[in-house]
């Protein structure tokens, strides 16, 4: 009903699917999922709740109801929940513009655009970074490149058994650095050179991102939304382009630098 009087609702969580007496002792608050408080519900024909579930334990859970009108007794009780909480990739190496963006080791494209430009607006490098979250665990992450659209949990290769499972691999991708895993809530930033050497280049290419994460039990995996462009194009040097002094005068003067 609408009236003043109207009956309000409480809902909390057990592991036991037998509660006679519900109260903060023998159960949990039930926490609405947009306020973060005590959820609850005024008496009405149907009533639509979300609740946070993120503070639980894994495992059967099951929803009680109480009122003022009846104290601690349970009202009713819901089937088994089952929670788990595996990793989740929130964010992978978001795109500046939401399009395309472009690698270059000659410096020569726009990293924006992909444009001739000035070597200033270019880029050979890119800081990469996620966001993940495990409620229960600290998830491991590490980064891959590929063409493919569409590789997924079932092509990630691990070694070790569950619960200690470790990432080694994905079929169809390639590390992005093969030396670096980054922790959750500790690290979520690694850089991507794709010329970083005349022996370690990332063939020219379009490419998405994979963050591959795991808690050792679970694995999860997620994509960046837009390509990367991957260009070599020739890069000519007419000097070091760092400041020197020169020897001007004097018997053997510096012809160049």
């Amino acid at each position: 009903g609408s009236d003043t009087d109207a009956v309000i609702f409480r809902f909390w969580w057990s592991t036991t699917d037998s509660l006679s007496v519900v109260n903060t002792t023998t159960a949990t608050a039930a926490l609405d999922a947009a306020l973060g408080t005590h959820a609850s519900a005024v008496e009405a024909d149907s009533v639509r709740l979300a609740f946070d579930v993120s503070g639980l334990a894994t495992g059967t859970w099951y929803l009680y109801m109480t009122s003022p009108l009846t104290g601690t007794f349970p009202l009713v009780r819901s089937r088994g929940v089952t929670v788990v909480h595996r990793p989740v990739l929130l964010s992978v190496a978001t795109a500046v513009s939401g399009d395309p963006d472009w690698l270059d080791s000659g410096r020569l494209l726009d990293f924006d655009t992909g444009v001739n430009g000035a070597a200033s607006a270019a880029r050979d490098a890119l800081a990469l970074t996620i966001s993940v979250v495990d409620y229960d665990d600290t998830a491991s992450v590490r980064l891959f490149y590929s063409t493919s659209a569409t590789l997924d949990t079932t092509v990630i290769t691990t070694t070790g058994t569950v619960p200690n499972r470790t990432i080694t691999g994905l079929t169809g991708g390639s590390h992005v650095d093969s030396t670096i895993t980054l922790t959750e809530g500790v690290d979520s930033t690694i850089s991507w050179q794709v010329g970083a050497s005349s022996t370690t280049v990332v063939t020219g290419g379009d490419y998405y991102i994979y963050a591959v994460a795991t808690d050792g039990k679970a694995l999860a995996i997620g994509r960046s939304d837009t390509l990367y462009h991957v260009r070599h194009s020739p890069f000519l040097g007419l000097d070091t382009r760092a400041d020197a002094q020169l020897n001007t005068g004097g018997d053997e003067p510096d012809r160049y630098h």
